[in-house]
């Protein structure tokens, strides 16, 4: 019988394991995870503009007016919310 007869009376056919050879290497998801971040910020930037959805996502708004509150030693109507450090971080790094 051929391998397309077995198949069709519903023999099972073993397969050989997947071996660490047949897995990606570290180059290729590196790519793959760049190919997707680049897809996404494209079609993020493509609706609308990107600092725009990241000073408006979650409480990143929080962060950034405390860390710009920091960078010019206004603190004048500023709720602290947020842990200081990483705004202390994010005004150093800017």
């Amino acid at each position: 019988m051929e391998n397309s007869d077995r198949e069709m009376v519903g023999e099972v056919i073993e397969e050989e394991p997947l071996t660490v050879e047949s897995s990606p290497s570290r180059l290729e998801v590196c790519f793959l995870w760049v190919l997707v971040a680049a897809l996404f910020v494209g079609v993020l930037t493509r609706f609308q503009t990107y600092t725009r959805v990241v000073d408006h996502f979650g409480d990143n708004g929080s962060y950034l007016q405390a860390s710009d509150a920091i960078r010019h030693w206004d603190f004048r109507g500023i709720e602290v919310k947020q842990f200081w450090g990483l705004s202390y971080l994010i005004a150093g790094i800017s």
